[in-house]
């Protein structure tokens, strides 16, 4: 996704305020779902170290 920001900003299709718009957004979507993996995980070892 950064990539396509990256050659959309640098084929001038969108301004540096929309590239940075598009980075925060990706990267709070990145975080988002790194935070539901990361309780995911914590999930299963704790289902895998009660057996």
């Amino acid at each position: 996704a950064n990539d396509a920001v990256k050659k959309l900003e640098k084929d001038k299709a969108i301004s540096e305020d929309e590239a940075k718009k598009a980075y925060d957004e990706v990267q709070k979507l990145t975080d988002t779902y790194t935070t539901k993996i990361d309780e995911s995980v914590k999930s299963k070892e704790s289902e895998l170290l009660k057996v």
